[in-house]
């Protein structure tokens, strides 16, 4: 037994304290530099590690003692009930074991944070391990909010325990039984048994011989099924809280910026209920939930910095496709304008031509030369008006496309 890492493997492990001494803990008046000092309330504040802060960060009061020094509890309880306890153990199990300790119940199992400071007569306000397998986290500070207090109620354990002891004395019970069997006389020797008897003395034996064998192998039996139907209940429980929390791991995988935070939380209550259960299997499933975590972090933020490239790649396109439309109407605007001109040259060619055709007195070819002239130059003028519509057509197709297509007019109905 003993207390195992809540945040890796290879951490210190003090084991489930004796019965406690009687002890009284004092803070030190005003309390060392580095330490909170004779304060009855603290807060914790900081805390980077995802997991571990939501547990450790909030308010705190005195709450007895342990080896010597006072203890701690959180004010309010972490997921699924588990109490938050800051408390003191000292060298009896070598110097990595000692220090400052951060976790559900004194000596347990489970433990969230470690100070190595041995001298500080109160917990030291920086320099706490949160999960205690890492580094200092340099964000999580104690904060001190109280006034000084006396002295903290540290005597209560060892005199209830002396108390007990006393009143429970097994002398006078002994006394009343001796004093029950005082009235039977004792029996006069027997005589020697014949041979008959000595025989059946020693049958007797045997078969009582034989029913405490059997006794034994039946106690020895129903000590095995016992043993082994708990066994069985502790691997179900495991199996069922590894597989709870690999449950919301498979949920991290298929993470998004939207649901991030909340599976987060699930991931952060479901360790903190879950974790302690997990057996053998707990440094794995440590290595696995803070991998997941990190892998959904990281996906996360890929996510986001897609999403936002692709915003601005729409963006680009848009702003590109305005200024091609932009163009285009232009561009139109400019084709009108040609094909008018083109179409005003040609009716001006039409109606001189009309004229020369029906004028009379073009007896000559001086004369037929003479009205032909400006039906010449017209004709000139008109075709380079329409060459130059088809070669701006030739050119500017492709750019007058981003024009938006017009829907089609409905049909009258028939």
């Amino acid at each position: 037994l003993g207390q195992e890492s809540w945040g890796g493997k290879g951490a210190p492990r003090p084991p489930v304290p004796r019965p406690p001494r009687p002890m009284t803990a004092t803070p030190r008046p005003g309390g060392a530099a580095g330490e909170i000092g004779q304060t009855t309330r603290f807060s914790i504040t900081g805390c980077k590690h995802d997991v571990v802060g939501p547990i450790v960060r909030g308010d705190y009061v005195m709450n007895g003692s342990n080896h010597g020094k006072p203890a701690y509890k959180k004010t309010t309880t972490a997921a699924n009930g588990l109490s938050v306890l800051i408390y003191f153990w000292d060298e009896r199990d070598g110097p990595a074991n000692s220090g400052w300790w951060i976790a559900p119940q004194i000596g347990g199992n489970m433990v969230w944070g470690h100070h190595a400071n041995r001298t500080s007569a109160t917990p030291p306000t920086s320099g706490w391990q949160a999960p205690h397998s890492g580094p200092p986290d340099p964000t999580m500070q104690l904060i001190v909010q109280g006034a000084p207090a006396g002295r903290p109620g540290g005597m209560g354990m060892g005199a209830g325990c002396g108390m007990g002891m006393g009143a429970g004395g097994g002398k006078g019970a002994m006394g009343g039984h001796m004093g029950a069997g005082g009235g039977t006389p004792t029996p006069p020797p027997r005589p020697v048994a014949p041979q008959a008897s000595m025989q059946q003395q020693r049958m007797q034996a045997q078969k009582q011989q034989m029913e405490a064998r059997i006794a034994e192998q039946k106690r020895q039996q129903e000590e095995y099924q016992q043993k082994k139907a708990a066994e069985m209940r502790k691997q179900q429980e495991e199996q069922k809280a590894q597989m709870n929390i690999r449950k919301v791991i498979q949920k991290l995988r298929s993470v998004t910026p939207e649901t991030f935070d909340a599976l987060k939380e699930e991931m952060a209550q479901t360790l903190a209920k879950e974790f302690d259960k997990c057996g053998t299997q707990k440094a794995k499933l440590q290595e696995e939930s803070d991998q997941a975590l990190e892998v959904a972090s990281k996906k996360v933020e890929e996510a986001k910095e897609k999403r936002a490239k692709a915003e601005e790649a729409r963006k680009e396109a848009d702003r590109k496709r305005q200024e091609a439309i932009e163009k285009a109407a232009s561009l139109l605007t400019e084709l009108i304008s040609s094909t008018d001109a083109a179409e005003e040259a040609v009716k001006e060619l039409t109606t001189a031509i009309t004229e020369v055709a029906e004028k009379s007195g073009l007896d000559t070819e001086d004369k037929v030369k003479k009205a032909a002239a400006p039906v010449e130059k017209l004709s000139a003028d008109a075709s380079e008006k329409v060459s130059a519509c088809s070669e701006f057509l030739k050119v500017h197709t492709g750019e007058l496309r981003a024009l938006p297509v017009a829907p089609a007019a409905p049909k009258p109905p028939a």
